[in-house]
């Protein structure tokens, strides 16, 4: 198994693991809602149930008394795991994608299959076989003017020459 492979599945795994930690404690934690008015004198909170056999909205003062602490930290805990759980499910929707379409790769693999003008050049010798090292051009009269390379490495003396030999090459 590629190491990338083994990467990506233990990532599912952990993304796995804390959406059903999640889901498990959007079960326990308080239903409802925390809305915010804004108001002249201030800011004002009302919690609002979902539970349609609860009352109402309920007032929560400014100065929160100790059993308002658990329902609003319960309120704002199941916020963050609803939000969590969206992007979690997202993830893992692409994750699942990804694992299956993916494909390990190997130099030798992807340079096999390139085409031979893209074989040669610069940055790709150490990955090929002798046959694939670009050819010098014979000519041995004024090599310092070899200065135009074709795709396939030979050199030339003008971009003319180099353009004919790219037709010749691609006939």
């Amino acid at each position: 198994m590629d190491t990338t492979q083994s990467y990506l599945q233990s990532l599912y795994a952990d993304m796995k693991f804390e959406y059903d930690k999640c889901k498990g404690k959007l079960r326990i934690l308080p239903k409802g809602y925390l809305h915010v008015q804004y108001a002249k004198k201030g800011v004002r909170m009302y919690w609002s149930h979902s539970d349609p056999s609860e009352p109402g909205n309920h007032y929560v003062p400014d100065r929160l008394s100790e059993s308002d602490f658990p329902i609003i930290k319960g309120i704002r805990e199941r916020l963050i795991c609803s939000l969590k759980i969206k992007v979690l499910k997202t993830n893992l929707y692409w994750l699942e994608k990804l694992l299956k379409h993916y494909q390990p790769f190997h130099d030798d693999a992807i340079v096999s299959q390139l085409k031979e003008p893209y074989k040669t050049l610069p940055g790709f010798e150490h990955l090929l076989t002798p046959e694939h090292i670009p050819v010098q051009s014979e000519n041995p009269i004024y090599r310092q003017y070899l200065i135009h390379s074709n795709s396939v490495g030979e050199l030339f003396r003008s971009k003319s020459e180099m353009h004919i030999s790219e037709m010749l090459l691609s006939a």
